[in-house]
């Protein structure tokens, strides 16, 4: 017999891109989006795209039950804008995350897919510092990067994701 021991685990799938630098965003304005259809809204966020580390230079794009947010680095800090939406489980949105570099702009927005009641919602915030996305950082699909692997795994379902070489 052999003795037990723990063992950490870390749960939920996720997919990378270990070559992203043809996502570089750092002087052309470029989209993230992608269809996803959340199974828990808990208040946690979930990671639908992500690329570096907001603490220095990175993009993220998430969800929680009170909307999507998009968050890019900047010479700030991190800055982020909401579109808030109460989203409802089981159902397929589209979100977009659109930055432009020369603007400093950051647009987030999100549309659902069905007839559940809620309409478009987009929000734009121009960001107090120069954007520093990261250009040679993987791109993870439904996760991002934490101190100890991966986290704030996506549950749910995404599919179609696109990142577009212009802002929406």
């Amino acid at each position: 017999t052999c003795p037990s021991h723990k063992q950490a685990t870390a749960l939920g799938s996720y997919g990378r891109v270990p070559h992203a630098s043809a996502f570089d965003a750092s002087s052309k304005a470029i989209t993230w989006t992608a269809l996803v259809w959340p199974t828990l809204l808990n208040g946690a966020p979930m990671t639908i795209l992500s690329k570096g580390d907001l603490s220095s230079a990175g993009i993220r794009l998430s969800l929680d039950a009170n909307g999507i947010t998009g968050e890019v680095a900047t010479e700030a800090g991190p800055c982020s804008a909401t579109a808030s939406i109460k989203l409802t489980k089981r159902t397929w949105y589209r979100a977009w995350l659109s930055i432009d570099p020369a603007a400093r702009a950051i647009t987030v927005g999100c549309a659902p897919l069905s007839n559940s009641g809620a309409t478009e919602t987009a929000v734009t915030v121009t960001a107090p510092g120069a954007l520093k996305p990261d250009s040679a950082a993987e791109l993870l699909v439904a996760a991002r990067d934490g101190e100890t692997g991966k986290t704030a795994i996506f549950e749910g379902r995404i599919e179609a994701p696109l990142v577009f070489r212009t802002a929406a």
